[in-house]
């Protein structure tokens, strides 16, 4: 089996700080950037902040599906943006469900980014375009060009 993808250690009773030492090695290991270990501390870090605002013992062991469920909820709740959702999602499910063995992100699914709807022509604009054809031929041309670059 490749070392690299052995989880960290099962969670004991350890303070966040503990565990944050034994995940960063585990990433840095494994060939993380620091930019994206600092981004996996932050997360914890707000996680971590959140349980205790929460009054919730403060240790990774006592994370749980519903907590991870609250806290996304209340990052959507303060209009965070798409990635910030996504981001957070996925360095909660790599920590805890890839390299912990746990399974308390399931059910979650990772925003996607909306992609803007072009815009439609209404059907009076769309009469006014096949009118504007000077001749039946034309008239003719605009009506199947537009059908032909329908998805």
């Amino acid at each position: 089996m490749n070392t690299a993808t052995l989880p960290l250690p099962p969670l004991t009773g350890e303070p966040w700080a503990a565990y944050w030492d034994r995940a960063n090695r585990a990433l840095l290991y494994r060939g993380y950037a620091r930019s994206s270990r600092r981004l996996y501390r932050q997360v914890l870090r707000g996680v971590a902040a959140w349980l205790r605002r929460q009054n919730r013992a403060a240790e990774p062991s006592t994370l749980t599906g519903a907590d991870v469920f609250a806290y996304i909820a209340q990052i959507a709740n303060r209009r965070g943006s798409w990635s910030w959702l996504a981001m957070n999602i996925c360095v909660l499910r790599t920590l805890f469900d890839e390299f912990g063995g746990r399974q308390i992100t399931m059910g979650l699914l990772t925003p996607r980014r909306n992609w803007p709807l072009p815009e439609v022509l209404s059907e009076d604009e769309v009469a006014r375009l096949l009118t504007a054809g000077g001749t039946l031929r034309d008239q003719l041309l605009y009506g199947t060009h537009r059908a032909h670059r329908r998805p």
